[in-house]
């Protein structure tokens, strides 16, 4: 396609696990990635296709390793940054199971899993991302964001007046709501209950622009972004 996407790239973002399985057979390459980056994995996280990604991983020589679920995209994505950013959480506990690494890996942006999920305020991922030893909730971004600090003000300072440009004034927007939450009691901690709200999909936000998946799957006929959300 003109998105670089494979036959197992569509078959992947559709969910059909035993076309993903013949293409396989007959030779496809299921690490093989699109123009920006992303392989039939990044597609299944998205869709929390867990049949399809349990093939893709079974697709490889003996022993089994955790490198083809952990490919980064052109910006540095890997699965478990678009499971946790999407709200796939079956997906993403099977990628832990399979040795992925799935709370410190950073993307281009500087940030982790637990920054997706925390953004997109997807509470049954960060549920468990919580039981991995490697969990860090204060590990800042590229923007000086923790993942609390982005539980805290839900992205609102990513949708800051774009003619107030600049990184002081944008910084000194954070402070104020991140003074404001604090001086009201809004900061989570480690021992906040993450009940309630927001826990199946998190709408997809990325800094304020959404990264669409495409074809027939489980968005629909949206395109996919380019890579630079």
């Amino acid at each position: 396609s003109n998105k670089g996407w494979s036959p197992i790239h569509f078959a992947a973002n559709s969910g059909h696990a035993n076309i993903v399985k013949l293409l396989y057979d007959l030779g496809a390459n299921p690490t093989l990635t699109d123009k920006s980056g992303f392989t039939a994995a990044h597609l299944a996280s998205q869709c929390n296709q867990l049949e399809v990604l349990k093939t893709l991983y079974l697709c490889q020589p003996l022993p089994y390793k955790p490198d083809v679920l952990e490919i980064k995209s052109n910006s540095g994505l890997q699965p478990a940054h678009i499971a946790a950013q999407f709200g796939s959480t079956s997906a993403l506990i099977f990628l832990a199971r399979c040795k992925c690494d799935v709370v410190s890996q950073a993307d281009a942006a500087g940030e982790t899993p637990v920054h997706k999920a925390s953004r997109n305020a997807n509470y049954e991922v960060l549920k468990f991302l919580r039981t991995d030893p490697g969990y860090d909730e204060h590990k800042m971004n590229g923007e000086d964001d923790s993942a609390l600090d982005l539980l805290m003000y839900g992205g609102r300072h990513s949708q800051a007046s774009a003619g107030e440009a600049g990184p002081t004034q944008i910084g000194y927007q954070k402070q104020i709501v991140r003074d404001a939450c604090r001086e009201n009691n809004y900061l989570f901690t480690s021992q906040t209950s993450l009940s309630g709200g927001g826990g199946s999909r998190g709408g997809g936000q990325e800094g304020g622009e959404r990264v669409a998946w495409g074809a027939q799957g489980c968005l629909g006929s949206t395109d996919i972004a380019d890579e630079e959300s």
